[in-house]
């Protein structure tokens, strides 16, 4: 799974606990922001494995 911050893909770490994840869960996904993605507002689309992206949404990125 992948979080596209703007152009910047990244990657969702995955971390398993028994009986499924702790990330990601059903209702909340944590990414790290890369140093290269700029501050201002950028699109976030999320990126499941089989490549099917949900719709793009606009977040502000501060320092």
């Amino acid at each position: 799974m992948v979080v596209r911050i703007g152009p910047v893909n990244v990657h969702v770490p995955l971390v398993p606990v028994t009986g499924g994840f702790s990330n990601p869960t059903d209702t909340l996904l944590t990414v790290p922001v890369p140093a290269d993605v700029e501050p201002g507002r950028v699109e976030v689309q999320v990126v499941t494995a089989a490549g099917v992206e949900t719709n793009a949404c606009v977040v502000d990125v501060t320092d």
